[in-house]
């Protein structure tokens, strides 16, 4: 599943892991694993989830898969993946005991024109580890929005990562 080309990068991205306990991974998977997997999504029934203000507002669309160990589906395999090899190698990148999640539910989120998530905090004890798989099939402005943002303790945004064809 991971591109050669990462896996043969572990130590500098250990390093860099090391030093700002966050990276974006360019390319992160095989060649062709992310058009498949893109496509397998898109097909795949979600359910939309919103919330509105008195708290802050998301809208997106979301699937939770458990792999079936005799499925061939690309869903599938990658849900393996990150459950065993991929937990591996992101166990030796972070240098962190990582564990696959209790309910061995893979969890993917759409998010289309209009839709937004809230602010929250991944570190609330819940996980080791949050990581976004971008599937963006082509770039766009940075004004039209869709950015991955990091915020300080503060609220302040310290970060944003545009969305683009890289994968």
């Amino acid at each position: 599943m991971i591109h050669p080309a990462t896996r043969a990068r572990l130590p500098a991205l250990r390093e860099a892991w090391k030093e700002r306990r966050s990276l974006r991974i360019e390319p992160f998977l095989a060649e062709g694993i992310a058009d498949e997997l893109l496509a397998s999504l898109r097909a795949l029934p979600h359910v939309i989830r919103s919330g509105a203000p008195p708290g802050l507002g998301y809208l997106y669309y979301e699937m939770a898969l458990s792999p079936d160990e005799t499925c061939d589906h690309v869903t599938c395999r990658l849900a393996r993946w990150l459950f065993g090899d991929g937990r591996a190698w992101l166990s030796e990148l972070t240098g962190m005991r990582l564990y696959p999640p209790p309910d061995g539910k893979l969890v993917a989120t759409a998010y289309g024109k209009g839709c937004h998530l809230d602010a929250h905090n991944d570190q609330d004890g819940s996980r080791a580890l949050a990581y976004v798989l971008g599937l963006t099939p082509q770039g766009w402005p940075a004004g039209e929005g869709g950015h991955l943002e990091f915020v300080e303790a503060t609220g302040a945004a310290c970060e944003a990562r545009v969305p683009h064809a890289k994968r």
